[in-house]
C-alpha cells in the first residue's frame, strides 16, 4: 500500500496548490481529485481481505472506509480543505500552552485561557496585531463604549465608512 498511496495524496494535495479560483477547484477536484479518490478505494478494497484480521493494516483500511463519507467530503463541497492541517497549526500554540503549564488549575483558568487563544487566532486571521486589538478593546472597556470582534475592528480599519454599519 505505503508508496502508492503517498503519491495519490502527494497528487490530490497538487491538485489544491495548483487552482487559484473556487470555480477551478471545483472543475479540478471533479475531474481529477475524484479519480484519484476512487483509485485509493480501490486499493484499500484490494488490500482488505488480503491483511490478517488483527493487523494495524486492516485496523486502518477499516477506520477509513467507516469514515469514507467524510473523507470524499471536501470533494462535493469546495470551502472544504483537503486536510485539517491549518487548523491543526492554529491550536498547536495552545496545545503547547497547556502542557507547558500544566492545565489550567481551575475551570475559569481554562476559561479565560480559551477566550485568550480565541481572540489572538482570529486577531492573525483577521490580519490583525493581537496586541493592537486588546488594547484598543481594554480601552474600549475602561470607557464604557462597545467592543469590537476583532472582524469588526478589521473591517473598521481598512473600510472606515463600513465600519459604522456595524
Amino acid at each position: 500500500m505505503g508508496q502508492v498511496d503517498d503519491l495519490h495524496i502527494d497528487q490530490l494535495f497538487a491538485i489544491e496548490r495548483s487552482v487559484k479560483t473556487f470555480a477551478e477547484l471545483k472543475i479540478l477536484r471533479d475531474e481529477k481529485s475524484r479519480e484519484i479518490i476512487l483509485r485509493i478505494q480501490t486499493k484499500l478494497l484490494e488490500e482488505h481481505p488480503r491483511s490478517r484480521s488483527k493487523s494495524l493494516k486492516r485496523k486502518a483500511i477499516e477506520y477509513l472506509m467507516k469514515r469514507w463519507k467524510g473523507f470524499t467530503l471536501f470533494l462535493d463541497d469546495v470551502r472544504l480543505p483537503l486536510s485539517n492541517n491549518e487548523a491543526e497549526r492554529t491550536i498547536r500554540h495552545a496545545v503547547i500552552g497547556r502542557k507547558n503549564y500544566h492545565g489550567s488549575n481551575n475551570h475559569t483558568g481554562a476559561e479565560t485561557a480559551a477566550t485568550h487563544f480565541t481572540i489572538i487566532e482570529s486577531c492573525k486571521k483577521n490580519e490583525i496585531d493581537p496586541r493592537q486589538f486588546i488594547l484598543m478593546t481594554l480601552k474600549k472597556i475602561a470607557a464604557g463604549e462597545p467592543v469590537l470582534t476583532p472582524l469588526e475592528y478589521a473591517k473598521s480599519i481598512r473600510m472606515p465608512d463600513v465600519a459604522h454599519a456595524v
